[in-house]
């Protein structure tokens, strides 16, 4: 299955994403987060994340959120 977005990305120079589309809106990036979609909108517009713009639509790829959350990891302290 190509992304419905697939032909708009391409025509922006980034190459169509077959077997699973990655792209999330700003509703779901914010439910994947389990974070408020104000806080999500405040990021991109502060550019706190990258995201894809088509149109007025926001996208935000779920590769860049897993590497969000990976970056923002605390280890645990070593245990005695």
């Amino acid at each position: 299955m190509i992304c419905q977005y697939g032909k708009q990305l391409q025509k922006k120079g980034f190459s169509a994403m077959q077997d699973q589309c990655d792209l999330l809106t700003v509703n779901e990036a914010a439910a994947f987060l389990r974070l408020q979609q104000s806080t999500v909108r405040r990021w991109v517009l502060e550019k706190k994340m990258p995201y894809l713009k088509l149109g007025r639509r926001v996208f935000l790829r779920r590769s860049d959120l897993d590497a969000l959350l990976a970056s923002s990891l605390v280890p645990a302290r070593a245990t005695r």
